[in-house]
């Protein structure tokens, strides 16, 4: 069982989770899979639970849409803000 906790204090947050990986033979290592995008604006933290090595397998390919979300919106207020400048530059 993985048991997991998130606290938020003054100066940031806190993730907790358990370490102890149960397969055929028992291990420790972290639960906890953090990432920062580009720009420093967005960042996700994840917890895994059940097998780990399918649990990174996915979450391989949610941080990859997650990146490509990021990228589409960024682009998308960066036309948006050329398109207010242009806007202001033509009006003078």
């Amino acid at each position: 069982m993985t048991i997991a906790t998130c606290f938020e204090f003054d100066g940031g947050i806190l993730f907790c989770a358990d370490t102890k990986i149960t397969r055929e033979v028992k291990t420790t290592q972290t639960k906890i899979f953090d990432r920062v995008y580009d720009g420093n604006y967005s960042a996700t933290v994840f917890v895994l639970v059940g097998p780990v090595p399918c649990g990174r397998k996915i979450l391989g390919h949610v941080v990859l849409l997650l990146q490509q979300a990021f990228q589409q919106n960024e682009a998308t207020a960066n036309r948006s803000e050329l398109g207010r400048t242009g806007a202001r530059l033509s009006s003078k």
